[in-house]
């Protein structure tokens, strides 16, 4: 996986870890097969690596890169420009992570 899809996910996985069980549960009992994400809930997670100081540094090179959309472990997260929009099943992957 190329640095920045890495770093990303690495801030989802963060994010997801902390929670992803609640919002996996409100997503079951409402029938939702995806959830939209603000981008402040995820900058507590993100970690700088140098070249990216911020989230939205990281965010804006991500839509540079792979425009509106982006595959992660075989799910499009959609990438928009207040938010993101995370599949269910993804956020079950990401927790079966170790």
């Amino acid at each position: 996986m190329e640095e920045e899809p890495k770093l990303f996910v690495d801030t989802l996985l963060k994010y997801f870890k902390s929670r992803g069980s609640i919002i996996l549960g409100f997503m079951e009992a409402s029938k939702q097969n995806n959830i939209k994400i603000e981008f402040h809930g995820l900058y507590h997670y993100f970690r700088s690596n140098g070249k990216y100081t911020r989230f939205m540094d990281l965010y804006r090179s991500l839509r540079e890169k792979y425009g509106d959309r982006l595959n992660i472990y075989g799910y499009e997260v959609i990438l928009k420009d207040e938010y993101i929009i995370v599949p269910k099943n993804l956020i079950r992957c990401l927790l079966d992570l170790k």
